[in-house]
């Protein structure tokens, strides 16, 4: 990634509501287990693997990959 696209996706992880930043955060920069998501934000692990599939599909648009809105 480029310098322009870490900044997007900075600006993208601040638009997301915090319990899916945090989510985000915790799969994409820390490497943690969706379990372990689903433990720290008292949800399901199935609530955890949504949020950071949306998180990333959300990341990946305002890079200028994958579908838009």
């Amino acid at each position: 990634m480029d310098r322009d696209d870490v900044r997007r996706v900075a600006a993208a992880i601040a638009e997301l509501p915090e319990r899916q930043r945090i989510a985000v955060r915790m799969y994409g920069l820390e490497g943690c287990k969706l379990r372990e998501i689903a433990n720290q934000l008292e949800i399901s692990i199935s609530l955890a693997h949504n949020l950071v599939v949306d998180g990333l599909a959300h990341c990946d648009r305002r890079r200028g990959k994958g579908e838009p809105q």
